[in-house]
């Protein structure tokens, strides 16, 4: 026998199973004799006792089997037979290990040879129930079975299918043939309403025939109602439903039952199934369920192979209607608290309103720098001093060697005293010849004396102001000959600096003089000093790969920890503008420039 008719004849079991068990209890009741009552019990998987056979059948012996439960329930507990008294009786036994069955009886006669007589039938006779349900048992396990290769084989079948139309071409036509059906249709849900996609046994048709138009309104009818619809109903219930569009398309083609069931995925009903088929092979309720499953399966396959086949837009919508749903309907507490926290930081970025701010390297150096150079050719003879020293307005910082220049001082000096006397002796004589070139000789001799004297002067090296030795450490050269001209040392004056800025390329269009900033060193990371743009130079230099423009700002704020040479970051603030438009200015700006020097 075939899957499809195993399953066709499914309906009909619970009847004769019920009608075995029943004639089984009743032979027995009468075999026994003077049995009252009787009850073949089953226990659930609750702990509750159902009926499954009553002896006699009649609404009086299900009332009065209460008091036999007990009884069943003790007998059971202690796995044998019981009898009591008042003529009560019971049997338990298990057909397959894992089931609790009991055979109650009332009986009118009370004595223990009636009774082992009774028990001693009944331990015979229970082999009939217990082999029925064995059988009973493998014939649902073989309907499984049967179910689940048919589930396979239209699974297997639909999902071989390339592409939706022809899936869905696929599942009409074998379940045409599983359930023996003279057509079944699929509808596929689209916003509200639903859409004819597969006939089976027909690959063309077209949805304004009548009879096409007809079967789809019986599915939208079914469709809006969220149920499986017939005509006519296959129960009590179903006949309470609205079907006005099913009864019509069962009169327009005559002689078949309609059926229409709502396949539904994700709790979204995505397909609708019509069947038509003669009434005789109307299916039951439990083979409805199984279709209807059946089909819900292949539902989801179609679902796939229809997102696949969908436009870049329309999955794009999708995607973005379905995040919408999550964020803005129930539950997904942490969606919806990140989407608070991205807005947040929105209203931040385009509201909060930010400084936009040149970033320039610093160096701090005096308002003005002299240096100290050698006056002449000579020797070191002192260096008290050296680089990062302060020294007061006269004070030495250095001195050279100047023994020469006495010994020079000296002999102008005998010199112009040789002249002197030679001019009182020529003017004594009367010599006017002789005394004009004594004369000349003691001009020059005292012109001589004079530059000795000023070289003398000019060996003490000192400070014209109140400054700080910026270079020069000539400790190390003391003796040492010395250039005229050559630079000995760089004073710097004290509380009086100045502040050379090295700003980017892309920033010198920003800065402009009168700016303020803020100003931060190296050595003092926790003091910041408020500085003022004076002016900016055509000089630059390149440091690092990166091309850099000189600036000049002066401090707005003194200190007397500041030294020249120190170095640090200053922050000129030139504009202010939208938080995210000062994050994203100079990526921007290269972006830009990137564009402009390569797109045409």
């Amino acid at each position: 026998m075939t899957a499809e008719a195993r399953v066709r004849e499914e309906s009909a079991t619970s009847s004769q199973e019920w009608a075995g068990l029943q004639d089984w209890l009743e032979g027995e009741s009468r075999a026994i004799g003077a049995v009252q009552l009787a009850l073949l019990l089953r226990r659930d998987e609750r702990g509750e006792w159902q009926p499954e056979a009553v002896y006699p059948l009649s609404h009086d012996s299900v009332e009065s089997s209460a008091s036999l439960l007990t009884v069943a329930d003790q007998a059971v507990e202690e796995d044998c037979p019981l009898a009591d008294n008042a003529g009560r009786m019971a049997f338990p036994f298990s057909p397959d290990g894992s089931e609790a069955w009991c055979f109650c009886g009332q009986l009118d006669k009370v004595g223990d040879e009636y009774i082992d007589a009774a028990f001693s039938r009944l331990n015979l006779s229970v082999r009939q129930v217990v082999a029925w349900r064995l059988g009973q048992r493998l014939q649902t396990a073989e309907q499984g079975r049967d179910r689940l290769l048919l589930a396979h084989r239209l699974l297997a079948v639909v999902a071989e299918q390339q592409d939706y139309r022809h899936a869905a071409q696929a599942l009409v036509n074998e379940l045409a043939v599983v359930l023996d059906a003279d057509r079944v249709t699929l509808g596929r849900v689209a916003g509200d309403r639903v859409l004819l996609v597969a006939i089976s046994n027909s690959a063309d048709f077209k949805q304004h025939q009548t009879q096409a138009e007809q079967i789809r309104l019986a599915m939208q009818e079914a469709h809006e109602q969220g149920r499986v619809l017939s005509s006519p109903p296959l129960d009590e219930a179903a006949a309470a439903a609205l079907h006005h569009e099913q009864d019509r398309l069962a009169e327009r083609v005559g002689g078949i039952q309609v059926l229409t069931l709502p396949l539904q995925v994700g709790g979204r009903t995505t397909e609708v199934v019509c069947i038509e088929q003669p009434p005789e092979q109307a299916p039951a309720s439990q083979r409805v369920a199984f279709v209807q499953a059946l089909a819900t399966l292949a539902a989801s396959i179609l679902r796939d192979k229809a997102r696949v086949a969908r436009p870049l837009p329309s999955i794009v919508r999708e995607r973005a209607g379905e995040q919408l749903h999550r964020l803005l309907g129930r539950g997904y507490l942490g969606r919806k608290l990140l989407a608070l926290l991205l807005l947040g930081v929105i209203a931040l970025l385009v509201l909060v309103p930010a400084p936009v701010e040149v970033v320039a390297e610093a160096r701090l150096e005096g308002a003005r720098q002299t240096a100290l150079v050698a006056p002449f050719d000579g020797y070191l003879k002192e260096a008290p001093l050296r680089a990062g020293d302060a020294v007061l307005k006269g004070g030495e910082v250095g001195r050279l060697d100047d023994a020469e220049l006495e010994l020079e001082r000296l002999r102008w000096s005998s010199r112009v005293a040789q002249l002197e006397r030679q001019i009182q002796v020529a003017r004594a004589k009367g010599d006017r010849g002789d005394l004009q070139e004594r004369q000349a000789e003691l001009a020059e001799a005292r012109a001589e004396l004079a530059l000795t004297r000023s070289r003398l002067s000019r060996t003490r090296l000192e400070a014209p102001f109140d400054a700080l030795i910026v270079q020069g450490d000539l400790s190390q050269r003391l003796g040492g000959a010395v250039k005229q001209g050559e630079q000995l040392f760089l004073l710097a004056p004290l509380n009086r600096y100045r502040v050379v800025l090295k700003v980017p390329e892309s920033d010198v269009g920003l800065l402009a003089p009168t700016q303020q900033g803020t100003l931060v060193f190296d050595a003092f990371p926790d003091l910041e000093l408020p500085v003022q743009v004076r002016r900016l130079t055509s000089e630059s230099v390149i440091e690092d790969g990166q091309h850099l423009f000189l600036g000049e700002a002066g401090l707005e704020q003194q200190s007397q920890a500041l030294r020249p040479g120190l170095e640090g970051v200053a922050r000129v603030r030139v504009a202010e503008a939208p938080l995210w438009q000062v994050l994203v200015r100079r990526p921007w700006n290269w972006v830009r420039l990137w564009l402009w020097r390569w797109l045409p």
